[in-house]
């Protein structure tokens, strides 16, 4: 499964402080102060989102349907926890503080302004939140049930004993609960506690990739998918909480928040795209005059990541060549700020020029929506409209 990935080669990325093997495959690591952030390779593929009409606990939102991500990605193996927050904001923001316990009371914003900073502590890395999508396919890790364990036995119970080895949730959240800052629950019928909150991260079972804590513990912000509503920004939230029932710690829950609010049982996971050159398609022809002339800004690119290139087959993706990973390199492009351009289109322009320059092609996936040629940012879902060409 992870035959294909920025490592196999033996060379990590270029901002791990870290790396190895195991039996869930490759990861790195980033040190920021005493904190660790581990990376996990997720592997490109195709699954089914959503839930089916019969799975126990299913909501109206959850529509099934494919989706290909089409190339693979870093993501971290636990959501974030207090000490990687306050070795990076330089303060602390939580109701049950402990370092090792997931960082929560951060809204969607407060994230951004944290992922502004690490990326400006860890340059190369080029942190930023999941997609939906993204998320997903991670969560389940080649999986099709509710969970990476098993279907759930039923929605109408408190407890269920296929969540108990693998999630915190409102069913065993306050067992042993260690902290005097619980939150009282004692109004709940038939739980066999009076207190519950958020619990220090990977107690639990992880999944098939070696991810921890992506069903319950802590919901965790997505990065796509704005609601408008009631004069309000609303951004989805998946995995469920220690606070949720179990009916809602399944992989294909949403969660819809403001992105404003703060909640003591939302917290986040950090992604990355991989930042190493990796394996080109032998056959794919990589000349200077197959470049489009005037690149086209992706608007939804988070962090601003734009590529541009060709693509061969709809059934042949040339993988990603990392924008980022090679320009840092080149000095020329040192005053050239990734992270943070004043436009967009400011910094498509001399991305495309220098990398043209350089004899650099960038892969981007070209499809038809209503007969009309759109550029799909690579990672994401191939939406069901669009064809590729």
């Amino acid at each position: 499964m992870h035959a294909e990935h920025p490592m196999r080669d033996g060379n990590p990325p270029e901002w791990a402080d870290g790396y190895g093997f195991d039996e869930y495959g490759p990861f790195a690591d980033v040190y920021v102060g005493e904190a660790t952030l581990r990376m996990r390779w997720i592997p490109p593929g195709t699954f089914m989102m959503g839930s089916p009409e019969d799975e126990a606990g299913r909501n109206e939102g959850e529509p099934q349907h494919q989706v290909s991500i089409m190339l693979g990605y870093w993501l971290a193996d636990s959501p974030t926890t207090q000490s990687l927050w306050a070795a990076v904001m330089h303060r602390t923001s939580a109701r049950f503080k402990h370092p090792e316990r997931p960082v929560e009371q951060v809204s969607w914003l407060d994230v951004q302004a944290f992922i502004v900073r690490l990326n400006e502590t860890v340059p190369l890395l080029n942190a930023r939140l999941p997609t939906e999508a993204q998320w997903e396919h991670a969560c389940r890790a080649g999986t099709t049930t509710a969970t990476y364990a098993d279907d759930l036995a039923t929605a109408d119970a408190m407890r269920d004993p296929v969540l108990d080895p693998i999630a915190w949730y409102s069913g065993n959240g306050g067992i042993d609960f260690d902290l005097e800052a619980a939150y009282a629950v004692s109004d709940i019928k038939d739980l066999p506690f009076e207190g519950s909150g958020t619990r220090i991260i990977k107690q639990k079972a992880p999944n098939a990739w070696g991810l921890y804590d992506t069903l319950g513990n802590v919901l965790e912000w997505c990065a796509d998918d704005v609601v408008q509503l009631n004069g309000l920004r609303w951004r989805r939230c998946r995995g469920g909480s220690w606070s949720h029932h179990l009916s809602r710690i399944r992989a294909a829950s949403r969660d819809l928040i403001p992105e404003s609010e703060r909640d003591h049982a939302v917290g986040f996971r950090l992604a990355a795209h991989a930042s190493s050159v990796c394996h080109l398609s032998q056959s794919a022809d990589f000349s200077r005059s197959q470049q489009p002339e005037n690149p086209r800004p992706l608007m939804n690119a988070p962090h601003f990541r734009d590529f541009e290139g060709l693509p061969e087959k709809s059934q042949q993706f040339i993988t990603l060549v990392a924008v980022r990973g090679i320009l840092a390199r080149d000095e020329a492009l040192e005053v050239l700020d990734l992270r943070r351009p004043k436009s967009l289109g400011g910094v498509t322009e001399p991305i495309y020029r220098r990398c043209r320059d350089l004899g650099i092609a960038l892969p981007y996936l070209l499809g038809r929506r209503d007969g009309k040629r759109v550029w799909l940012w690579p990672g994401y879902a191939v939406p069901d409209d669009v064809e590729l060409a």
